[in-house]
């Protein structure tokens, strides 16, 4: 599941999301020069990096 879930339409959560979040957020990330990558997940949450320049 982790490697989809950049995917349109793809959740990992509960029912009510629409599986665009996570995708959108890449997106946007690209458009300004930078990068969302999923750093890793457990039990714990999962982490997330974002990277923008300056």
């Amino acid at each position: 599941m982790a490697d989809r879930l950049f995917e349109p339409f793809v959740s990992g959560g509960g029912a009510d999301g629409t599986g665009l979040g996570l995708t959108i957020s890449r997106e946007l990330a690209a458009n300004h020069g930078g990068a969302l990558t999923l750093l890793d997940t457990g039990p714990q949450g999962t982490r997330f990096e974002l990277l923008l320049p300056l």
